[in-house]
């Protein structure tokens, strides 16, 4: 089960990577990570984070916990 759990968070994390990737290359932002950032810094500059946004790393760790198995109807 471990197994299982750890090969699903490497595969989700992954996947949630390369999605980030394309995000950062249309130019856009649906996980508000400029409002996360904007909350943080009194003097946030909007046009400065459109120009490096596209490069700024993001990184994902993911925990997957199965919690049940079994055969379901």
């Amino acid at each position: 089960m471990k197994e299982v759990e750890q090969e699903w968070s490497k595969e989700t994390a992954e996947r949630a990577e390369k999605m980030m990737r394309k995000f950062q290359e249309l130019k856009i932002d649906p996980l508000g990570i400029g409002e996360k950032v904007r909350s943080h810094f009194r003097n946030f500059d909007k046009e400065a984070w459109k120009d490096r946004y596209p490069t700024v790393p993001v990184e994902f760790y993911m925990n997957v916990r199965i919690v049940n198995t079994g055969i379901t109807e």
